[in-house]
């Protein structure tokens, strides 16, 4: 849809795409995926004590989701929205903009129509941990505010402004990398994984010609966009 009458898609267009992607996934899915997953994993204070175990409040994520939503209203599913729509949005914009640019310099540089797996795979892995290393301070303020409630009285971050401004003023300005090399950890491999399974499979259908082609793209697959 962002290409030009020419079938050129330029780096702002791809950014946009990606931005579009992530600002979607945060509305819909993440954001009370993750209200339910925090509240599942900061219940304990240690999961070696059988009382907490056995006394649980939050059990699984329906339960959870049920629960916050009876409790706090519906609208604590979508605490933590500003930053998490943020975080996507950007991590995925960056994402798809570093692998698309990275493919068509490899590409122009090989003079190749087809990028090999292993240059995928560590293509991905690079693109993917950019991301993160830009929007961990949005992560972090997230996650503070999905994991407080209002039941024990005002919440203490009030905002994500607010949460900003209070972790670096409390816990300084670095506070707001904390938990940037267990992400990296998670995020890197995956989208390795991610971008090497999306080149694969789009290159066998493209062999076994299981999908249109327009003419545009498939006389320029430099240009080809995820």
């Amino acid at each position: 849809m962002l290409r030009t009458a020419d079938g050129q898609l330029s780096q702002q267009r791809v950014f946009l795409a990606g931005l579009g992607s992530g600002v979607t996934e945060a509305v819909l899915v993440v954001t009370p995926a993750e209200v339910c997953k925090i509240r599942l994993q900061a219940q304990y204070h240690s999961t070696l004590d059988p009382a907490q175990v056995a006394h649980r409040k939050y059990k699984n994520v329906i339960q959870t989701a049920y629960l916050v939503a009876k409790e706090e209203g519906p609208t604590a599913l979508y605490k933590g929205l500003l930053p998490t729509t943020l975080r996507q949005g950007c991590n995925q914009a960056v994402n798809f903009s570093a692998y698309q640019y990275g493919k068509t310099k490899l590409l122009n540089f090989q003079k190749v129509a087809e990028l090999p797996s292993w240059q995928a795979l560590l293509l991905g892995g690079i693109s993917g941990g950019l991301g993160p290393i830009v929007n961990n301070p949005l992560d972090v303020c997230k996650t503070r505010l999905q994991k407080q409630s209002n039941l024990n009285g005002p919440p203490k971050y009030q905002g994500l402004l607010h949460a900003l401004a209070t972790i670096a003023r409390e816990e300084g300005l670095f506070a707001l990398w904390k938990g940037l090399t267990p992400r990296l950890m998670r995020i890197m491999p995956g989208q390795a994984i991610t971008f090497m399974t999306y080149e694969f499979v789009e290159q066998q259908l493209r062999k076994y010609n299981l999908f249109i082609i327009s003419a545009h793209t498939a006389t320029k697959p430099a240009e080809s966009s995820l």
